[in-house]
């Protein structure tokens, strides 16, 4: 079917259908049946930006939800990302494809959603910052804000990096030479404007047959980005900053299962000098090195500094328990006569 008649769908069409099918006597499960593939279909639409919603999903059923809603199990099941050696052989195979490349090549390799690539820009590129700049998308030749609605800096790879720069030249060139002027979009057409989504996908297909890659969609890119940076072990609050999630638990929903999870026993971690070190100074109390003992024979320097058990008196008597219970139990008044008795200056000696 045409992509423009795709997009002319709404949902009296659908209704409008099954509804002639039934009064041609069709069962009812067998109208179902005829719905199912068609809300697939449509469903594939929405995720590679022919259509914002699926105007057949959930028709039929009771409960009212909008249109492009999918369950987190429909959407779990249709994450089917790249390995590492396909994505390299699909990139190979997409080199040949002039400016589809370097777009396949961000869509691959810096995470965005295809309809943030299309709304690129030159000034979006930071050379210095090793960074892209994400803020607004394109879905239907209109320019709107990302799906969350926020901006946010995207870290590239200096390979990658290298590749937007060969690409702005040769856009730049272009630009000059069929008179544009300044080019507004990073991936033009041959007209200047953003490039065509259904044309990019029929370029994607091509590229992954020349790959001899299984069926995959353009937005299949983007969850290989994605999965791959898990596996390796990225934060997953990083990889969620990156992808333009609006927090860390809608990444892991959808890339649970790409995370590292057998064969390493984090536990072990606990008992290695270095992390316990860390854990220490971050939420225990530190500990001191125990003090080297050291033997002091002058007797006012000992008298200054305590005991070498560093008390705060050399005082036997209340220095040692038992001796300053002896010290005052025979004693009338207790501690208070000691306490006295120590306070005259003619008191005996035996208690000091």
């Amino acid at each position: 079917m045409p992509v423009a008649k795709v997009r002319e769908l709404h949902l009296w069409h659908i209704k409008t259908l099954l509804s002639e099918k039934r009064r041609q006597g069709h069962a009812k499960n067998s109208v179902r049946l005829m719905r199912a593939p068609l809300s697939a279909m449509l469903s594939d639409a929405v995720d590679d930006g022919i259509i914002d919603a699926n105007p057949a999903f959930q028709l039929g059923r009771r409960k009212a939800t909008r249109a492009d809603k999918l369950s987190a199990a429909e959407r779990v099941q249709k994450i089917r990302p790249m390995s590492a050696e396909q994505r390299t052989a699909f990139l190979a195979a997409a080199g040949g494809y002039g400016r589809y490349a370097t777009l396949f090549a961000v869509l691959a390799t810096a995470g965005l959603r295809p309809s943030e690539a299309f709304a690129l820009k030159p000034d979006d590129i930071d050379m210095h910052a090793h960074t892209l700049r994400v803020e607004r998308a394109l879905s239907l030749g209109v320019v709107k804000a990302t799906k969350t609605a926020e901006a946010r800096s995207v870290d590239v790879a200096p390979g990658l990096l290298r590749n937007l720069e060969r690409h702005l030249g040769a856009v730049n060139k272009e630009a000059l030479r069929r008179g544009w002027g300044a080019p507004e979009w990073l991936f033009p057409n041959e007209s200047g404007r953003p490039l065509d989504i259904a044309k990019v996908a029929r370029v994607f297909h091509l590229a992954s047959k020349r790959a001899g890659l299984p069926h995959f969609r353009l937005y299949d890119l983007r969850h290989t980005y994605a999965s791959l940076l898990l596996a390796g072990g990225a934060p997953i609050t990083y990889v969620s900053a990156q992808l333009g999630h609006a927090n860390p638990a809608t990444t892991l929903r959808y890339y649970a299962k790409w995370i590292p999870s057998q064969g390493q026993r984090w536990v072990d971690l606990l008992e290695r000098g270095r992390v316990a070190e860390a854990l220490t100074a971050e939420v225990g109390t530190t500990l001191e090195p125990k003090a080297e003992f050291r033997t002091v024979d002058d007797p006012q320097l000992l008298g200054r500094i305590g005991s070498p058990g560093r008390t705060r008196t050399c005082d036997l008597v209340i220095n040692s328990h038992p001796l300053y219970r002896l010290s005052y139990r025979g004693i009338p008044g207790g501690r208070t006569a000691l306490y006295r008795t120590r306070a005259r200056p003619d008191g005996p000696t035996s208690l000091s």
